[in-house]
Formats: C-alpha cells, sequence, structure tokens
C-alpha cells in the first residue's frame, strides 16, 4: 500500500508519525519502515510558512509500507531537514526509508 508519512506534531511530548493513504490518516506509529521512496519537497512559500509559525509539515516522504529489517540499518543514514534553517531537501528518491523515535533513517 502507498503511503505519505510524516512527522506528527500534535502527539508531543513523544516522537509519532502519520501514515497517511490516499488523503486520510489511516495510521499513528512510532515506528514505521517504507521502501520505494519519493520525497515530496517543499517550495520556497511552504518552508516561508513553516518559518513564520501557523504550518508546521511541508515535507513529507512516499513509499510502501513494509516490515523493518534490522540488517538494513546499519547502511543507512540519518536524514537531516529543517525548512527553518535551511530550504534544500536532500534527497530526490531513495530505496528505503526508517522512521523512529531517534528520527528519520534512509537508504539511497
Amino acid at each position: 500500500m502507498r503511503v505519505n508519512v510524516y512527522r506528527n506534531l500534535n502527539k508531543r511530548p513523544t516522537v509519532v508519525y502519520s501514515i497517511q493513504h490516499k488523503g486520510k490518516v489511516i495510521d499513528w506509529r512510532t515506528d514505521v519502515f517504507i521502501v520505494n521512496v519519493t520525497a515530496k519537497h517543499p517550495n520556497a512559500k511552504q518552508c516561508a510558512a513553516v518559518r513564520s509559525g501557523p504550518r508546521q509539515v511541508c515535507a513529507w516522504l512516499k513509499g510502501d509500507l513494509s516490515t523493518f529489517d534490522p540488517s538494513l540499518h546499519k547502511d543507512g543514514e540519518r536524514l537531516q531537514f529543517d525548512p527553518k534553517v535551511d530550504d534544500s531537501f536532500p534527497f530526490d528518491q531513495c530505496e528505503w526509508a526508517h522512521f523512529t523515535p531517534l528520527g528519520v533513517f534512509i537508504k539511497k
């Protein structure tokens, strides 16, 4: 199933990710693994909205839900993206993405 995954900032203090399918949130999890990943890049206007305060989510990853294989994680790198600091997004697509309470790890 092809889904969009992004960090839900309303479910604090823990890190929770929203899983969206066909425009509707279908689940919230603290650990999500997706494969065949593409990135939804923010544009300059969306990043400006995040910097000014009212909007929080401006980027998400789209992929197929899968089961996590711990042996893959050693090959991953941590995804760093903060629209309040830098508008550039680090990639267009990658092999897999693992969303954890410690951050998002990807394999390009």
